[in-house]
């Protein structure tokens, strides 16, 4: 682990793998967002806010993400908050939104799927159809 320097302070707080953060923090600061007491109450905001997500459909969600992505550049540039934290939050925000996308691909994929199935299905059905009529070959009139 590096030496932490007057430019380079680390959280004082201890994961719960019992090893030091790693976390950066900010000139004054002896703890990250995720250790500090004193932030208990804007954590838990975060949570709540993400446990009603949770209850709104996909649209609304990805329009609550953007509007906390802005937020969350706000808050860096009036310095409530250390770029670090903030470029680890953009990170979960931004895979979030890239879980939309793939669900929307999953849900796609399924129905490509199921109209396939649909379609061999109803192929297979009307092959065995014509299969004891002499006049058909294969669903072709025959000579």
């Amino acid at each position: 682990m590096p030496n932490d320097t007057d430019d380079t302070r680390r959280c004082q707080g201890i994961t719960s793998q019992g090893l030091r953060c790693e976390k950066l923090i900010g000139a004054g600061q002896s703890l990250c967002f995720l250790h500090d007491p004193t932030r208990a109450s804007e954590r838990s905001k975060v949570a709540s806010k993400a446990a009603k997500a949770r209850h709104s459909t996909p649209s609304d969600e990805i329009v609550e993400l953007r509007q906390e992505l802005r937020d969350l550049a706000e808050q860096i540039r009036q310095k409530k908050v250390t770029p670090g934290v903030g470029s680890v939050v953009n990170q979960v925000l931004g895979t979030l939104l890239k879980t939309f996308e793939q669900q929307r691909r999953q849900q796609e994929f399924d129905d490509v799927i199921r109209r396939l199935e649909n379609v061999e299905r109803r192929y297979a059905q009307g092959r065995a159809q014509y299969d004891g009529d002499s006049r058909f070959n294969a669903g072709r009139w025959s000579s």
